[in-house]
């Protein structure tokens, strides 16, 4: 059986050290063409993949049609993902898209309504659907350990965070906000362990407290000036938040010269219309509730969660794969330390391209489908909207009955 042939749209750190790398490493794949607005990123990513035969495209429109592909990895800036993902299906390639599906719920449908008429595969990059202890959880749920679920609480501890700051994740226009471009992944989560429910209704607040200008943790000297991003600040040595990507050519030298795009700007000074911590609420038809909470710039780096049901009690911590379980009406606890496999994300990066794969020869459904994707997205769509106009959203607003039940 002969390779399949995938093309990345999108060469950053994402494209080329989690999918590029990964794909290149397996024998049933190989890396054909690489597609990115910047012809010097281009380069220096087909340079890290060795692999002078991968065709370079500088647009994402002639790669899915020119290039010979069984199927598309998607990792441009999330605002970018609906045109995107809507050419590689109107070319009639499958897909694998990083999350989120897109930034809005409309556009969530246009790829919906585009996957009914292509018949083609799409695939959600919804990585913590493989990690050890979120997929440990989930079969927990499902035996019935904690009985009927009621209460959940998903809080992301994330130090690495604060470079979105950076990053052209800190504008709203571009990532859709944090709850999307980060949340999503969490929201994803609670839908999957929500035992079927929908989510009805959102509550969500935040703001930015401490990665503004006042926040700069030191001092300034006379004469010292910091920013306007790390490889070219003053005072660089003594920032504890300091960012060194200079050994990266994809954002580094001639590339960032390309376009302008700096990766590593003060995430203090930066000028930002996201959150660096916030909270949201979600209500689901089956009467479940649940809370997910983010910050970025806590020095932990971890997901922590609460489950309740009416027979037990479950609480589970990624950074120590861990989870225990505490059965109602006795002193027992259960605990299960979990083995972690090698890879990025605690492993779940290299299961997620074996699952994507094992679709494309097999025909099976995707783990995250459309629907999934569209369901993470409105949550999260709610969300921003609720924390921005300081009311509570009804899901209904953004996704009416009538397209929900047309997801499948």
């Amino acid at each position: 059986m002969p390779p399949l042939n995938i093309g990345i749209i999108g060469t950053g750190s994402r494209g080329i050290h989690c999918f590029g790398m990964l794909f290149q490493k397996r024998d049933d794949c190989r890396v054909a063409a690489l597609a990115d607005l910047n012809p010097v990123r281009l380069n220096a990513a087909r340079d890290m993949l060795q692999d002078s035969s991968i065709d370079l495209y500088t647009s994402a429109q002639e790669m899915v049609t020119k290039a010979d592909l069984d199927a598309v990895i998607i990792t441009t800036p999330d605002y970018m993902h609906c045109e995107h993902v809507l050419a590689a299906l109107n070319a009639g390639r499958h897909v694998l898209v990083d999350k989120p599906l897109s930034t809005r719920t409309s556009d969530c449908l246009r790829i919906a309504r585009a996957v009914r008429e292509s018949g083609c595969i799409v695939d959600m990059g919804f990585n913590l659907r493989h990690e050890i202890v979120c997929k440990k959880i989930k079969q927990l749920i499902d035996s019935g350990a904690i009985g009927r679920v009621h209460v959940i609480d998903n809080r992301d501890y994330y130090n690495g965070g604060r470079t979105y700051m950076g990053r052209w994740n800190r504008f709203y226009e571009k990532s859709g906000g944090l709850f999307c471009h980060k949340g999503s992944h969490d929201f994803d989560l609670l839908n999957w362990y929500s035992g079927g429910g929908l989510p009805v209704r959102v509550s969500a607040f935040a703001q930015v407290n401490v990665l503004t200008p006042e926040g700069l943790p030191f001092e300034l000297k006379p004469g010292e000036k910091a920013g306007p991003y790390c490889q070219a600040c003053q005072v660089f040595d003594k920032c504890p938040d300091r960012v060194d990507i200079s050994d990266n050519p994809l954002f580094t030298g001639a590339a960032r010269e390309a376009d302008g795009y700096d990766k590593d700007t003060c995430i203090f000074l930066s000028e930002k219309d996201t959150h660096d911590n916030g909270i949201a609420i979600v209500e689901y038809d089956n009467g479940i509730r649940a809370s997910h909470w983010e910050c970025f710039f806590t020095p932990l780096s971890t997901r922590r969660f609460t489950i309740i049901g009416n027979k037990g009690h479950l609480d589970a911590d990624l950074s120590t794969s861990t989870v225990s379980i505490y059965p109602r009406w006795t002193q027992d606890r259960i605990d299960y330390t979990l083995g972690r496999p090698e890879g990025g994300h605690g492993g779940a990066d290299p299961m997620m391209v074996e699952s994507f794969v094992n679709n494309l020869r097999s025909g099976a459904a995707p783990c995250a489908s459309v629907r999934e994707g569209t369901l993470s997205v409105v949550i999260a769509d709610a969300a921003e909207r609720s924390r921005r106009e300081g009311r509570t959203v009804e899901i209904a607003e953004l996704l009416p009955k009538e397209e929900l039940m047309q997801l499948g």
